[in-house]
């Protein structure tokens, strides 16, 4: 089996047999015939294929901790950090708002100072 081929096989079912099967990630890597490092750098791919997050999964694969229990609660709690990033990015759009009407203000006073110079040349 080409190498791009166990590498998308692991990929595939690294979240099965790291978390339901207890394996670890050289015990996974070893059964795929790739590096753990190769396991590493893919870790964005798993997590979104695992639908976990990828501090999470790499937290725990450095750790040595299994994941289950931990990544089924944050699964359940996926729709609070929805609601909890709509407000946080209502209170970025107020604070947005405000920064803006600074910075407005501050090019206002700019072009003011800008026309006293050229009046007083």
């Amino acid at each position: 089996m080409a190498r791009t081929e166990r590498v998308s096989l692991m990929i595939q079912n690294f979240y099965s047999e790291f978390d339901d099967g207890g394996k670890s990630v050289a015990e996974i890597a070893k059964k795929y015939g790739v590096s753990a490092s190769t396991i590493y750098k893919n870790m964005a791919v798993i997590a979104e294929k695992s639908g976990v997050s990828v501090d999470d999964l790499y937290r725990n694969a450095k750790g040595g901790k299994k994941i289950g229990t931990i990544n089924t609660a944050k699964r359940r709690k996926k729709n609070v950090s929805i609601n909890d990033a709509k407000k946080a990015l209502d209170e970025v759009d107020k604070k947005l708002i405000l920064v803006e009407g600074y910075f407005e203000a501050r090019l206002e006073d700019m072009k003011n100072y800008l026309e006293l110079y050229e009046e007083n040349k």
